[in-house]
């Protein structure tokens, strides 16, 4: 088995990256399918598997999302916008917790996959949920969160941590 030892992950995880500089280019919709496919091997609470995915790439329609989405970065040039699946039994505050984790777990696999393949990506949660859920409309969907994606223009710095026996309690 090629595995990937502990400080080439280790490098991977402090390398990336919350993006806010995207370039004009236009990005590869198989690239961020293949970073879905990280998304839905993410464990999930109860195995229940309800997130849903849709790719935004049309300029157009990020233009009407960012009337109602203050934190979408302004040169965002693709969104993944992120659904769960919803059925009655699920309107309790269990599921609503479990989602949330569901949705962590898929993010940091879709966002270290994108970053091997060059992209940069943001996770914007600032958005008008009202708005978006009708702009955006699924049936027996919600919308979650947003994840700004594309080829990076600028790198941040890398804020600084406190040292690890402070997290240590």
């Amino acid at each position: 088995m090629n595995k990937m030892n502990f400080a080439q992950f280790r490098e991977i995880v402090l390398k990336r990256r919350t993006i806010r500089d995207f370039k004009k280019d236009e990005v590869n919709p198989p690239d961020i399918l293949e970073c879905i496919e990280l998304a839905i091997w993410a464990p999930t609470g109860g195995n229940l598997q309800r997130l849903r995915f849709s790719i935004i790439a049309n300029d157009d329609l990020i233009e009407k999302i960012k009337l109602y989405a203050p934190g979408l970065p302004k040169t965002t040039p693709a969104i993944l916008a992120l659904y769960s699946y919803e059925k009655e039994e699920y309107k309790n505050d269990f599921y609503e917790e479990i989602i949330n984790y569901d949705i962590g777990l898929a993010l940091q696999n879709i966002c270290l996959g994108l970053y091997l393949k060059g992209y940069g990506s943001c996770i914007v949660k600032s958005f008008n949920q009202f708005m978006l859920n009708k702009l955006l409309f699924k049936p027996n969907h919600q919308l979650r969160i947003l994840l700004a994606w594309g080829r990076i223009e600028k790198i941040p710095l890398t804020p600084k941590r406190k040292e690890i026996k402070a997290y240590l309690i």
